[in-house]
């Protein structure tokens, strides 16, 4: 169809942009699995809607370094930031 009206360009730009969007549900979906793990870990006493809403709002580094200056310490200062219940 598109070969036919002189449209090649149409044609993979549309592919493109289906294969990228099924690539972004995936990711999504997979980001949503990794939160649902951690939510079934630390039990919170927060629903799942309420507590990923909080975390992906909050900052994630209290350290207030930069990712140059990170050594073992440093990230263990991030692990337990997002891990302490405030």
């Amino acid at each position: 169809m598109y070969i036919q009206r002189r449209q090649f360009g149409k044609f993979v730009t549309k592919l493109l942009e289906s294969k990228k969007k099924e690539e972004v549900e995936k990711l999504e979906h997979d980001n949503d699995w990794k939160l649902w793990v951690m939510y079934t870990r630390l039990c919170p006493e927060k629903s799942f809607p309420d507590w990923k809403k909080e975390v992906l709002v909050q900052p994630t580094r209290k350290h207030g370094g930069s990712d140059t200056d990170l050594n073992d310490e440093g990230i263990q200062n991030i692990i337990d930031g997002l891990f302490t219940k405030e």
